[in-house]
């Protein structure tokens, strides 16, 4: 990641030239692999929590008072899970920025 973001700094003044097509290709090429070494962490920091969530429970079970909790508020928990509005703003954002870059 950190050698294709010098090479989008190094080469942005190239962006919007007209006869750089090729370093055009090749910042496109740079996005195209960060985007996929991002899902790649992604992939592998969710099978990581999985793993410690599910070794967790097997080496300290919830206590029944903890799952008495969980139960009573179950219809509270749809709306703590809804992303905050800036968030998903800045989100959406970032995303459409790199989608235009393409």
């Amino acid at each position: 990641m950190a050698h294709q973001l010098a090479f989008l700094n190094q080469t942005e003044s190239l962006r919007d030239q007209p006869d750089a097509r090729d370093a055009r290709d090749a910042r496109e090429a740079a996005v195209r692999v960060m985007e996929d070494a991002l899902a790649t962490a992604d992939a592998a920091l969710h099978d990581g929590a999985n793993s410690l969530h599910s070794a967790s429970a097997t080496a300290s079970p919830p206590s029944v008072r903890l799952q008495a909790a969980r139960s009573r508020s179950t219809t509270a928990t749809p709306t703590l899970r809804l992303p905050l509005p800036g968030v998903t703003t800045a989100v959406a954002s970032s995303s459409t920025r790199f989608a235009r870059g393409r």
